[in-house]
């Protein structure tokens, strides 16, 4: 089944963050309470962290100047 994650939680080896969306085949049997069935709709909560984050991704900008490569012809 897949889920999406509506807090924090660990799956499967790995650290779940709001907003994640992955498969669970054991949801259907029991869902745990971190997660819900991905065709739901979002809490706002979820809804309001997805678009934050992704705005300070934006406006962060790149993670290093772009610098202009290095002439062999300059080097002596």
């Amino acid at each position: 089944m897949k889920v999406v994650a509506i807090k924090m939680g660990f799956y499967n080896g790995s650290r779940r963050r709001l907003g994640d969306v992955f498969e669970m085949p054991e949801a259907d049997k029991k869902m745990p309470a971190w997660v819900q069935p991905a065709d739901r709709e979002l809490p706002k909560l979820v809804d309001d962290h997805a678009r934050a984050l992704a705005a300070a991704i934006t406006t962060a900008g790149p993670k290093r100047p772009n610098t202009p490569p290095i002439k062999t012809d300059d080097l002596v």
